[in-house]
């Protein structure tokens, strides 16, 4: 069933049901009136459209050549921070990055490296599917807490997932901190 309400202070209800023997119709009939009629099932999916099939599912992540903060928790923290000036240590005149965690002092990286390990991080996370929104329990998807936490960003743009436990092939559960929406 589905409701178009006009400007003009109207509306309509149309109620479609199976589809056609050929498949590439349904059955409809409009308001009160008994008359049946065949609609193509692209006209008709478009009234029928779910809250998942608007929703955006690209994840962006920041460029991997120009981070300029990282950070991944699970039983321990790494923290990369991008060099200040003044930054005085063995290794720093020659990297851009410093490793800030887990240790008491900040130390240079090596940057090929960290290079490799970041360059196995997706360049772009899609969304498989919406699994519940504003959840009870995070503890089922194993997101309470969650397993890992992956924050990164660059210039421009900035990534935080809490990342749990797993959702199928390829696939975990995650959620943003900011959002009450899990998602695989």
């Amino acid at each position: 069933v589905a409701t178009i309400d006009f400007t003009d202070g109207t509306s309509t209800t149309m109620y479609a049901g199976n589809k056609t023997p050929t498949r590439n119709s349904y059955y409809v009939r409009v308001d009160e009136d008994p008359k049946v009629y065949t609609v193509r099932t692209y006209s008709i999916d478009r009234f029928f459209t779910q809250l998942n099939d608007l929703r955006d599912r690209q994840i962006a992540v920041p460029d991997i050549q120009a981070i300029t903060y990282f950070r991944l928790e699970s039983e321990r923290v790494m923290e990369i921070v991008k060099m200040e000036e003044g930054d005085n240590f063995i290794g720093s005149q020659f990297a851009s990055l410093k490793l800030a965690q887990p240790y008491r002092t900040e130390r240079s990286i090596d940057s090929q490296r960290f290079s490799e390990m970041v360059e196995t991080l997706p360049t772009a996370l899609s969304i498989v599917r919406f699994v519940e929104d504003a959840p009870q329990d995070l503890k089922q998807y194993d997101l309470d807490p969650p397993r890992y936490q992956w924050i990164m960003r660059d210039e421009q743009s900035f990534i935080h997932l809490l990342v749990g436990g797993d959702a199928g092939e390829d696939e975990v559960f995650a959620k943003r901190p900011a959002d009450n929406m899990v998602f695989t």
